[in-house]
């Protein structure tokens, strides 16, 4: 944190879904961090476990490596449609709107041979990720789908 605090805290979802910021943390944590009076902060994130379980910090001198993240290959269907016109008009809808996330169109033959143009949200770190997003988004009729 800029002030040099720190605290540990749980991370229980996903968000905030706005442009810049990488987590929102609660009243209690952001009183004992000083945000309180701040509001906003740059802050570092150090994950020390995963699924409720702290993993003991190896205080010895740690070298940071730069690492390629691989994401999931699950992704939120947020439309689709039989014109590849139509398909894209939605897509441009999407594009920029999250940050996270990127809009993409799959082209589908169904079993008489017609063709079929979805567009999907990719980007997600895991499935409950994206479940997470769809709920929490009010997407009518959209679905998780898999690359």
């Amino acid at each position: 944190l800029q002030n040099g605090k720190s605290t540990i805290v749980r991370i229980n979802d996903r968000g905030p879904f706005v442009r810049g910021r990488i987590i929102d943390c609660s009243y209690a944590a952001g009183k004992e961090l000083g945000l309180d009076q701040m509001g906003i902060a740059k802050v570092e994130i150090k994950v020390l476990g995963f699924a409720g379980k702290v993993h003991p910090m190896n205080h010895t001198k740690q070298h940071k490596q730069v690492q390629r993240v691989q994401l999931s290959n699950f992704g939120v269907q947020v439309g689709a449609f039989s014109r590849y016109a139509g398909a894209q008009t939605y897509k441009a809808q999407y594009t920029g709107r999250y940050a996270h996330y990127t809009p993409i169109i799959k082209r589908f033959t169904d079993a008489k041979g017609m063709t079929l143009y979805r567009v999907w949200l990719m980007g997600f770190g895991s499935e409950q990720e994206a479940r997470d997003f769809k709920d929490n988004n009010d997407l009518e009729g959209a679905f998780i789908v898999r690359n």
